[in-house]
């Protein structure tokens, strides 16, 4: 898991198989929380936005594909 000082606002997070088919973008962090909206390939939202656990294991180093500044990390 990626600490929450290293998950910035406009992150996107993809899952690996089988949950490949939604990104998650960042849109606030909190102190131990992060609010994340799902979107999937063609770019439109899925669902509300949802508050989530750094702890999470969508915050990890392997599914962090975009960080905030457009830089692209895809594995």
């Amino acid at each position: 898991m990626l600490p929450i000082s290293k998950i910035q606002e406009g992150d996107i997070f993809q899952q690996k198989y089988p949950f490949e088919l939604l990104m998650w973008l960042v849109l606030e962090v909190e102190k131990e929380v992060v609010k994340v909206q799902a979107f999937d390939l063609k770019g439109e939202y899925v669902g509300r936005p949802k508050w989530l656990k750094n702890t999470n294991s969508l915050f990890s180093e392997d599914n962090l594909i975009m960080r905030e500044d457009g830089t692209f990390l895809y594995k």
